[in-house]
């Protein structure tokens, strides 16, 4: 019996063993299961906390740009509170005081007149009716002036807070949008107010070269304008004289001006033929550089001419009288030749021309036919330059294409169509309109002053979809550029290359390489790409 417990026994304490060593070996399992659950739910934890961490950090900036802009709007408000206060201040005064002037001045008699003349006086419009206006004048030129240095400061805060947010390069052209809602005058003021001067060193001076280029192009303007009105002012003239003189004509007088007029109009038009032969040879800049010290006043012009013709007519009274009224006839039917035969877009510079040219064969006894014709040179050449002018000054101008017309119109009807409904225009949008019209349509369009009279969003999104657009070229196989390098370089799509290399095969070696980031990376290796099959096809 012993020797079976025996037996029995050890056969237990082995099944023990065995459990044991197979629950030891469980437990390791499990410890080490559990431990690499653990440190994956450690990192999606991680993971989750960043992304809400970036979560919040991006709606505290937008809280933070919201916040700024309601502080501005709130102090915009504020100061229009106080404008409409003073101004309903000034509109209830200035209805009292117009309702006593407009009693006195409906008063019959003069006992009526004395007894409203005392309120009148007590108004202080007796005397001082004319400080008065100027004051009300002043005092709302003042408020609307303030009304403008407050827009100018507004705009530019936004322009500064949105490229804050987007943590975008404040640039130039960023400011391009004060020239088309403000005057350089207002600019200018605005520069003289504690606003600008709270501004940083750089956005001083980008306002500063704006307002230079706008006051430049004011100047083209206002001298293309001053040349218009002279030349047909100088024309107005002309033709009221010529047709006052020309009804008192009679047959015989008609017959001389009539080969007088041949004769006159062949001179023009021989000397408008040697004139396109000799601006070929560049004979022509003789001319000019004698017109130089004239300056560009065709009035001055035309007095030294007449000085000229009739230098020497102290002598003979008479014949000055007979003269002048041939002078008359023939000016009258020179300009109704003038009118029918010359483009009207020309007729301003070749009028004084003519009128030289009548007084040169009008006095060619006279004895100074070498300073006449000195002076008709002058006025050639002055008129020359007056042309180039005027043509430099309209090439400063983007012109529309009907295309970009189009495209234009397409863009406000759209705006239009979602203010109505109450929806906001999106970039999805805009896709509809690459059916009708290309990328290159886009871009010129952003150029144009219409693009400009856009809303904000508009812009931006115009913007988004050319940036969108081109970017999607890099991602073909074949890659093929739609526009020039300086277009994806201006974009930030492409770096630009260092004037060291003389492409981007070079430039990928290089250490610059390395420091740009992975979309830039992609976009050079594309380019180096291209670069290579390009010298494979040649």
């Amino acid at each position: 019996m012993n020797t079976i417990t025996d037996k029995n026994d050890e056969t237990l304490n082995k099944l023990i063993e065995i459990q044991a060593k197979q629950f030891e070996e469980y437990g390791k399992n499990m410890s080490l299961q559990l431990r690499s659950l653990y440190q994956e739910f450690i990192k999606q934890d991680d993971e989750i906390l960043k992304k809400c961490l970036k979560f919040y950090e991006n709606y505290q900036k937008e809280i933070i740009y919201q916040r700024d802009l309601i502080n501005d709007l709130s102090a915009r408000v504020e100061n229009l509170e106080i404008h409409f206060n003073k101004n309903d201040q000034d509109i209830k005064k200035f209805k009292r005081d117009f309702y006593y002037l407009f009693k006195l001045c409906n008063n019959d008699t003069m006992k009526d007149y004395e007894n409203v003349l005392w309120m009148y006086k007590d108004l202080s419009l007796y005397d001082d009716n004319e400080n008065i206006l100027n004051n009300s004048n002043s005092t709302k030129s003042s408020s609307f002036q303030q009304d403008k240095l407050d827009q100018i400061h507004s705009k530019i805060q936004n322009i500064l807070i949105k490229r804050k947010n987007f943590d975008k390069i404040i640039k130039k052209r960023n400011f391009k949008i004060l020239s088309y809602n403000f005057t350089s005058e207002e600019l200018i003021q605005y520069t003289k107010s504690e606003n600008f001067n709270s501004l940083s060193d750089d956005i001083k001076k980008i306002i500063n070269n704006l307002i230079i280029r706008m006051l430049k192009e004011d100047e083209l303007t206002s001298c293309e304008g001053r040349w218009m009105n002279k030349s047909s002012n100088l024309g107005d003239k002309d033709a009221n004289w010529g047709d006052n003189v020309s009804l008192n004509l009679g047959d015989n007088t008609k017959d001389e001006v009539n080969k007088t007029n041949i004769r006159t109009n062949n001179h023009v038009n021989s000397h408008t033929n040697v004139e396109d032969v000799s601006s070929n040879r560049g004979d022509y800049v003789k001319a000019t550089d004698l017109s130089s010290n004239l300056g560009d006043n065709s009035a001055n012009i035309h007095v030294n001419v007449h000085a000229t013709a009739f230098e020497d007519t102290s002598s003979n009274r008479e014949n000055y009288t007979k003269v002048e009224v041939n002078q008359a006839k023939i000016h009258a039917n020179i300009h109704a030749n003038i009118h029918a035969n010359i483009h009207a877009d020309n007729h301003a510079n070749n009028h004084a021309n003519v009128r030289a040219t009548d007084l040169e064969d009008v006095n060619s006894n006279w004895g100074d036919n070498m300073k006449d014709e000195t002076n008709q040179i002058n006025i050639h050449a002055n008129n020359h330059n007056t042309n180039i002018h005027a043509n430099y000054a309209n090439s400063l101008y983007q012109e529309t294409t009907p295309i970009l017309e189009n495209l234009h119109s397409r863009i406000q009807q759209m705006g239009i169509q979602k203010g109505i409904l109450g929806h906001k225009v999106r970039l999805r949008h805009f896709t509809a309109f690459l059916r009708s019209f290309n990328i290159s349509d886009f871009i010129q369009y952003i150029e144009t002053n219409q693009f400009y009279s856009l809303d904000d969003n508009l812009q931006r999104l115009i913007n988004l979809l050319i940036h969108r657009s081109l970017s999607e070229e890099f991602e073909q196989e074949d890659m093929i550029l739609s526009q020039s390098l300086e277009e994806y370089i201006k974009r930030g799509l492409i770096p630009e290359l260092p004037l060291k290399y003389n492409n981007y095969t070079e430039y990928r070696k290089s250490h610059m390489y390395n420091g740009l980031k992975k979309n830039l990376k992609r976009n050079v290796r594309k380019l180096v790409e291209l670069e290579a099959r390009l010298t494979a096809n040649e």
